[in-house]
């Protein structure tokens, strides 16, 4: 495979497994699980915006004229918007209610 692709695929699997993590996390509860579908979405985050940048850099496909390439942007804004909306306010930060001794009653 090109390694435009690998980047795409590995950031679709990690994007899926940020997924399971939270619908795993909202059914039990699991603060933790919550945690892990943050950091693997930020991890899926990263090959996603190098698989754009690849297509745009060596391929000179602008990601902003096909269906795909303009989707495939509009996530990667979608999950960075996620990720800045989740870090930056304390209501919806699944750690920001534990303490040292671990989560709150």
């Amino acid at each position: 495979m090109r390694t435009e692709q690998v980047l795409f695929w590995a950031a679709v699997a990690l994007y899926g497994v940020s997924a399971f993590s939270y619908i795993i996390g909202f059914m039990a509860r699991a603060e933790k699980l919550f945690l892990a579908g943050g950091i693997t979405a930020a991890l899926g985050f990263l090959p996603h915006v190098a698989s754009i940048a690849w297509r745009w850099g060596e391929g000179g496909v602008n990601p902003f004229i096909t269906t795909s390439e303009s989707i495939a942007l509009g996530m990667a804004v979608t999950v960075l918007l996620h990720l800045v909306v989740q870090l930056s306010t304390s209501a919806v930060r699944p750690w920001a209610s534990w303490s040292c001794r671990g989560p709150s009653p």
